[in-house]
């Protein structure tokens, strides 16, 4: 029996789709999926290709596939630098990820150009339509698809990793690979452990950062910027400060700026950031520029950047641009080039109010920024921090927040006098939906964290009052 070149094409498909753990050809194909068969099909073995070129027509119709193949994924993809066969490797670095990553940058409308593989295998039937047509035809629909910006990020992440392989000595380069990956898979557990609900954005947040420890520093640049966007006490600052806390044994240091304290346009809000002229009385360094100067390699958490001042919003252009302040007291340069700069924003209440059940992660970097743009946030920050990484965070579940809860209570009963009481105490299954009953919809992450300690601390103290009363009594 003769095999066909579509059959080889949709074989391969089929192959990729198992190895994800979906065997059903009625779900749609993934982008990926398609993309990485094509890588495939245009780097087969000469061995394998004469199993079904059979005849010169054949190679001369297979070779011209392949090079148009190629040339439109390179373009789509603006990666015209590398080959196909390096392309393959790197989609094939972490498939899984990039494969559920890649497919969630798609649009509803986007969805409805995705095909099942018996609606493939459908078209192939057709006899009107050669057989290098059909894959040419599956090919660049989902290439268009995959032309976005996250998708092409995240390939040139894997590339870099790959391409590290290539250009240090081999055991090294393995080393060094395999290191970064297990330090990015373990950031990423225990951050998705930690910060409940947010899954997607910790991906997009650990990449960010794994792509400055691949590439180092570089001149005139912060080490990584990152905008986190997104609904209210949805974990933004918790991811922040989890981070930091991961990262410190590798000599990070970190501070956190409630931007709310710097809101108004007098000089003092500039002074405090970077300091007073030595001859003001009582002088002193910035809090900002002197925790850097002492703290070179460093996590900065700017909080709500929004209701920062316009004068102190423009110093952050001089970080953001050239990663560098001046401390005015010691009246001397101060390098940000090794700081993590980290931005967080409740503004854009219109890409996430109404949009409870949508996967605000999902979205675009431009579609948030243009979100932002079209609400009161910074505009002469908006193009700055378009360049970084922007990390969308989702509203919570109720799963997500009964998570939160379980994780207050228990970490508060945990810590109540446990060196001067002995007792058991014991949390009912069905104390969490009482409480949320009680409370109702409108709260957050933060307010259950908080409240929670409140509530499990006041009940320690009506039980220890109970205790007491029962012993005078017993007296």
């Amino acid at each position: 029996m003769v095999i066909t070149p579509v059959e080889v094409f949709l074989g391969m498909v089929r192959v990729i789709r198992y190895r994800s753990g979906n065997r059903s050809n009625k779900i749609k194909v993934k982008p990926a999926e398609v993309i990485c068969a094509s890588c495939m099909f245009c780097t087969i073995e000469q061995s394998r290709l004469e199993r079904f070129l059979l005849t010169e027509q054949d190679w001369v119709r297979y070779n011209l596939l392949k090079n148009t193949i190629q040339t439109r994924m390179l373009m789509d993809l603006d990666l015209k630098e590398y080959d196909v066969e390096e392309i393959r490797r790197a989609l094939e670095y972490d498939f899984e990820y990039f494969n559920d990553f890649t497919h969630g940058l798609l649009t509803s409308d986007d969805e409805k150009g995705l095909c099942t593989l018996d609606e493939m295998e459908e078209i192939a039937r057709e006899e009107a339509i050669s057989q290098y047509n059909v894959i040419y035809l599956i090919f660049s629909v989902y290439s268009r698809l995959l032309a976005k910006q996250g998708a092409r990020d995240l390939i040139r992440q894997c590339l870099d990793l790959t391409e590290k392989k290539k250009t240090v000595n081999k055991n090294d380069a393995l080393s060094d690979a395999n290191d970064i990956m297990t330090m990015r898979n373990a950031l990423k557990e225990k951050l998705k452990d930690k910060v409940k609900g947010q899954d997607l954005a910790v991906d997009k947040f650990v990449d960010g950062f794994m792509r400055y420890k691949i590439r180092g520093s570089v001149s005139g640049k912060p080490a990584a910027v990152y905008l986190f966007a997104g609904p209210p006490g949805t974990g933004k600052t918790y991811m922040a400060e989890t981070f930091a806390k991961l990262v410190a044994d590798e000599g990070y240091k970190y501070k956190r700026f409630d931007m709310s304290a710097f809101g108004g346009n007098g000089n003092d809000n500039i002074t405090g950031l970077v300091g007073f002229e030595k001859t003001w009385k009582a002088s002193q360094p910035g809090l900002l520029t002197e925790f850097v100067r002492k703290n070179p390699k460093c996590i900065l958490l700017f909080d709500e950047i929004e209701k920062a001042g316009a004068a102190v919003r423009m110093l952050f252009l001089s970080v953001l641009e050239g990663a560098v302040l001046t401390d005015r007291y010691y009246d001397k340069q101060v390098s940000f080039e090794d700081a993590i700069l980290i931005f967080t924003t409740n503004e854009g209440k219109d890409l996430y109010e109404d949009n409870r059940s949508v996967n605000l992660t999902t979205l675009s970097d431009a579609a948030v920024i243009e979100g932002l743009r079209e609400s009161q946030f910074a505009p002469e920050l908006i193009s700055r921090l378009m360049s970084g990484n922007v990390v969308m965070f989702n509203h919570l579940s109720y799963s997500n927040m009964s998570e939160i809860f379980k994780v207050s209570v228990n970490n508060t009963m945990a810590g109540l006098g446990r060196d001067r009481f002995k007792f058991t105490m014991r949390r009912p299954e069905e104390l969490q939906q009482l409480y949320f009953l009680n409370k109702g919809a409108n709260i957050d992450a933060r307010f259950v964290s908080s409240n929670t300690k409140k509530m499990v601390e006041d009940y320690f103290l009506q039980a220890m009052e109970y205790l007491g009363k029962q012993e005078e009594e017993a007296l």
